[in-house]
């Protein structure tokens, strides 16, 4: 994505717990580029938008080509007619958030992930890959791979991501929840993918961080 042109921000958001007492996650490094950068969870799909920007197309022309592509190269994770949210920042500083994501259940109301507290019971993967990013000092690509806990509501219990500390475990379970533990990144208990693009702030190169949970690409130009 061009820093001088449209910045296109585009994620799938899963809730999660809060992401301290981690085990340290395999390091791997951001994929770096000056120019553009796409990620998504399949690299065919992911490159085409890398070439739609180097042929003179902005972040919305490619985020389009990429939707387009994963319709046919990843059905089940991008299609024509889908839902979704886009965040777009244009070259003056203005941004645009558009909302085309499908329609909520009919009891679903604006309370529903407040605790007794009125607090937020559980935090979006983009919340805490900043957080963790910001508070605590992680890369991008740290923050992404760092293991995750997700409050499923339906049955109400917390699936939990190999990598999270026993000692936080085990506070969870005093607390009253139930807990399903797994591998880490292993099958059906993988919590969300959260493929990441930011801008170094020393550098001003961009930085994307593909989520290994589903082997997702990233390209850089």
């Amino acid at each position: 994505m061009s820093r001088n042109r449209t910045f296109f921000n585009w994620c799938c958001v899963f809730t999660l717990l809060a992401s301290t007492g981690y085990v340290e996650a395999v390091s791997r490094k951001p994929v770096v580029g000056k120019k553009g950068m796409a990620v998504a969870v399949e690299p065919i799909a992911t490159k085409i938008a890398v070439d739609i920007m180097k042929k003179g197309g902005n972040a919305i022309d490619a985020a389009v080509a990429l939707g387009f592509a994963m319709a046919v190269t990843s059905p089940s994770n991008a299609n024509i007619g889908g839902g979704g949210f886009m965040v777009i920042r244009l070259a003056d500083g203005s941004a645009i958030a558009v909302d085309y994501r499908e329609k909520a259940p009919g009891k679903a109301h604006g309370n529903m992930y407040l605790d007794a507290n009125g607090d937020r019971a559980v935090n979006s993967a983009i919340t805490l890959t900043r957080r963790d990013v910001i508070d605590h000092g992680m890369t991008i690509q740290e923050a992404v791979d760092a293991p995750r806990i997700h409050h499923q509501w339906f049955p109400d219990r917390l699936n939990i991501e190999g990598g999270v500390s026993q000692e936080i475990i085990e506070s969870l379970k005093a607390k009253g929840y139930t807990i399903r533990t797994s591998g880490f990144f292993s099958g059906s208990y993988r919590q969300g993918d959260g493929h990441s693009i930011m801008v170094d702030p020393k550098t001003g190169y961009l930085l994307g961080a593909p989520d290994p949970r589903i082997e997702g690409a990233a390209f850089g130009y």
